[in-house]
């Protein structure tokens, strides 16, 4: 079968290579998996350049998150479960096929294409869980920095459905109109505007929740902006730079500064939780009242040409 490796971390540019390899059969409790999409995600750099937390196991198959059919299982999974679409989180996606266990993979609606579903069990998730976290009410201010992200652009459309108002932060202007008619409220340039002085005069005091992947100088400013009892939620890291803020803005405006990460806030859902969720957001998906996108699709083979147009473009690629 196809599939993407690498022997040594370093630049994703540089290390892949497209190889033939075999896959074993399925262990008693796994399934064998069909990929069928796999999305291209920041997460897919750093995991290659060997700083995302999961670790490679060299040589390593590329790609953490995909979708597919099952084709074969193990002597203790079911076979109803052939022939079902699954969307799934693990390493090594980026091969025509791969073995999972049976309790690492979400059942997909056939009505959900794979160029949508590969990006469900990471993106959707998280943009579901960071806006739980946020806990606002109708008519509260929510901030997004790097709001033109597939994980932003579902939380827009996710807080709008409870009437939440927001403030999207981009740094090219050509993401305004998209994110405007998504339902962000005003979008702003982090490059070009006066970002304090615009958020505290548009929210009239600043943000109730800010949920920030960037950090560094803007993270440093999101201290500043938010609203007194609010609360600030880092979720990335994608500036090199160190953030800073006085200990007294935090005392003085009772605010609260958190991590997130996926793994650990799914750890802490049950599983008839956690079932809810997905029902809710599959659900919301085929009803259109969430959307989902993919700006280009391209084949396995043709991994180099998908990473050239996603660090050129910022789009969602999608390798199938």
């Amino acid at each position: 079968m196809n599939a993407i490796i690498f022997n040594e971390t370093g630049l994703w540019t540089d290390n892949l290579k497209l190889c033939d390899t075999e896959i074993k059969e399925p262990m008693e409790n796994e399934v064998q998996v069909k990929v069928l999409a796999r999305p291209v995600n920041p997460s897919d750099e750093m995991f290659i350049k060997g700083v995302y937390r999961q670790k490679p196991e060299l040589p390593q198959i590329a790609g953490l998150e995909g979708a597919g059919r099952i084709e074969k299982v193990g002597k203790k999974s079911d076979n109803s479960l052939i022939g079902q679409h699954i969307a799934f989180r693990a390493k090594g996606t980026w091969a025509d096929k791969i073995n999972i266990p049976i309790d690492s993979f979400r059942i997909v609606p056939k009505e959900i294409p794979f160029e949508i579903a590969c990006q469900l069990t990471l993106n959707t998730v998280t943009a579901f869980a960071l806006l739980e976290l946020s806990n606002l009410a109708a008519d509260q201010w929510l901030l997004l920095t790097a709001a033109s992200s597939s994980v932003c652009k579902q939380i827009i459309q996710l807080a709008k459905a409870k009437k939440i108002r927001l403030v999207a932060l981009v740094r090219n202007d050509k993401y305004k109109n998209d994110l405007l008619k998504l339902g962000a409220d005003i979008v702003l340039n982090s490059e070009t505007e006066n970002i304090e002085e615009q958020v505290i005069n548009t929210t009239k005091g600043g943000a109730n929740a800010i949920l920030d992947s960037v950090g560094g100088a803007l993270g440093s400013i999101m201290i500043k902006v938010a609203a007194p009892f609010g609360k600030v939620i880092i979720y990335g890291r994608q500036s090199p730079d160190e953030t800073s803020f006085a200990y007294g803005t935090v005392i003085y405006k009772n605010l609260k500064i958190e991590g997130f990460g996926i793994d650990h806030w799914l750890k802490n859902k049950s599983k008839d939780k956690l079932n809810l969720i997905w029902q809710e957001l599959t659900t919301a998906i085929i009803n259109n009242s969430l959307k989902l996108h993919c700006d280009k699709l391209f084949d396995l083979k043709d991994f180099k040409e998908a990473i050239i147009f996603y660090k050129n473009t910022g789009g969602k690629v999608v390798l199938r």
